[in-house]
Order: C-alpha cells, then structure tokens, then sequence
C-alpha cells in the first residue's frame, strides 16, 4: 500500500492552530512527524518485547529518512502506527492521524 503525505502542512486544533511536537516547542506535528513519535513512544503500559521494540523503532527510521512525500508500507505498519498513536496522543492528535492515514487507504 502506497501512503502519500504532506510533511509541508501542520496537525491543527479546531481553533485552526497548529499542534506543537511539545507543548513549549517551535516545530509542528505534521503527519511524519506524529508517526514517529508515536512508534518511537513508551507508554506507560507498554510491554512490548525487544523486537517488537525494534520493529517500531525500523519504521519509524524509515520514515524518518525517505525523502519523497510517497512511500510503500503494509497494512500490518499501518495498524501498528494507529495502535500507537492511540495509546501516545491525546484526542485531537489521533484523530488528525487517523483521518490522514484512512484518506490515503
């Protein structure tokens, strides 16, 4: 499955104003950047085997290092993406990820 994003346009509140990686930061969440978060994330129940671990940790390296705005990646990767979103970002953040990634499916 081909995902195409735009790492040029920011996550937004319903205000309409940009969602910050942290909250004192200057950079924005943008779909890339939230993928990476969330799979390089270790939330407080997470008790995932080291190569599990490693598994998120290649995905998230991967995205982080392809320079087109279009990529191949499985249903499994995808699954594994919204999983972790799930359990790292608060509400607004899951659901700007969640209808970036099913726009693209």
């Amino acid at each position: 499955m081909k995902i195409k994003f735009d790492d040029k346009e920011p996550f937004k509140d319903l205000r309409g104003e940009e969602i910050k990686i942290k909250k004192d930061s200057k950079e924005s969440l943008t779909f890339r950047s939230a993928c990476i978060e969330a799979l390089l994330a270790n939330p407080p129940d997470d008790r995932a085997s080291g190569k599990e671990k490693l598994r998120r940790f290649e995905l998230a390296q991967t995205l982080s290092n392809v320079e087109e705005s279009e990529f191949d990646v499985s249903v499994e990767d995808i699954s594994l993406i919204k999983s972790m979103a799930g359990k790292t970002f608060v509400t607004i953040v899951v659901g700007r990820l969640y209808t970036a990634i099913e726009q693209k499916d």
